[in-house]
């Protein structure tokens, strides 16, 4: 971001598919002794994704996603890009989500990654989490647009326009009215700057298809400071282009006030007209008729008690005779009788 070294398009695409081969190709086999080696005059790792039609990368936890850390986009996303300037083709991205373990399955990373977007990153709940952390929310808030920043830039297949204008409505205009911008103000200002200023750095590289409107009201929402002169002259334009009197513009000098006219002599007051009688009462609220919700309990638990009473009391005729017929049983195994008295 701080300088336009890398461009964009195919030039950017090199660029970083030659950065990623060169700095995977270091070996490491079974003797620890070349641990970290490359060979001087070939690229061996460089091989390898010509032949590549997919790549897969697991997920095991709700606790990691796609936009958590800046991982996923550099090996899983690094691959892609490296097969795309081998080939020509990106190869198919795919997650394997075992989240679930009674339910894996393996889904597309955009396909994952749009789902992640909508459940966790624009959900108000996971906002309202983030303002809760304070100064760290708002780096985390940061950290996720940045990594959604790297998908785009080695994967944008991966990726959408309408995206990144959500992002821009949710964390940019406080699309959900949760006082984003004035919390952003109060605990993390320059969080909120440089998620603008990826904002508009995506549109300015043509990764992100923007509404203008949009890019005017990020790019009077704060003052960008950045070595990036192209982004500089970028976001001067982009400000330039409200309406006068917003961001970088001056408003225009106020038109001219037409002269005093001399007050006319007052007229005769004509005759008093009569007050016009009171509009009709607006219609008063109708009182809502149908059925009234009363609690009532079920007449199975009405009848509860009076089951444990009688099963009770079965129970305990059932323990009587039992003695009862326990104690026949031992008199005439005793040869006597078994009333009590006779012999």
């Amino acid at each position: 971001m701080a300088t336009d070294t890398f461009g964009s398009g195919r030039e950017a695409d090199a660029k970083l598919a030659k950065l990623y081969l060169a700095r995977m190709q270091y070996a490491y086999g079974p003797d620890e002794q070349h641990w970290g080696e490359a060979l001087p005059q070939v690229n061996l790792y460089a091989g390898n994704p010509k032949e590549v039609d997919g790549a897969l990368l697991a997920r095991s936890s709700n606790l990691y996603g796609m936009l958590t850390t800046d991982n996923p986009f550099q090996y899983l996303g690094g691959i892609g890009l490296a097969v795309r300037h081998l080939t020509g083709k990106a190869p198919e991205l795919l997650i394997s989500n075992l989240r679930d373990a009674n339910n894996a399955r393996t889904e597309t990373a955009a396909g994952f990654l749009a789902s992640e977007l909508r459940t966790r990153y624009f959900h108000p709940g996971w906002i309202e989490s983030m303002k809760a952390e304070g100064y760290s929310g708002g780096l985390n808030i940061l950290d996720t647009v940045n990594n959604f920043w790297g998908w785009t830039a080695v994967s944008p297949e991966v990726v959408r326009d309408d995206q990144w204008t959500e992002f821009a409505e949710v964390y940019g205009k406080d699309k959900h009215k949760l006082g984003l911008n004035e919390w952003f103000e109060k605990n993390a200002p320059q969080a909120q700057a440089q998620v603008i200023e990826r904002m508009l750095e995506a549109a300015r590289k043509g990764y992100w298809k923007a509404d203008d409107k949009l890019l005017k009201t990020l790019a009077q929402r704060h003052d960008i400071v950045s070595n990036n002169r192209a982004f500089n002259q970028y976001l001067k334009q982009q400000a330039q282009a409200a309406a006068p009197g917003y961001g970088l513009q001056a408003p225009a000098a106020a038109p001219p006030r037409p002269a005093a006219v001399p007050p006319r002599p007052a007229a005769a007051e004509p005759a008093p007209v009569p007050a016009p009688a009171p509009a009709p009462a607006p219609n008063q609220p109708q009182p809502v008729q149908g059925m009234q919700l009363v609690e009532r309990k079920p007449p199975a638990a009405a009848i509860v008690p009076v089951l444990s009473w009688l099963a009770g009391g079965i129970a305990l005729a059932a323990a009587i005779v039992g003695g009862a017929i326990s104690a026949r049983r031992r008199q005439a195994a005793a040869g006597g009788s078994w009333i009590p008295g006779r012999r």
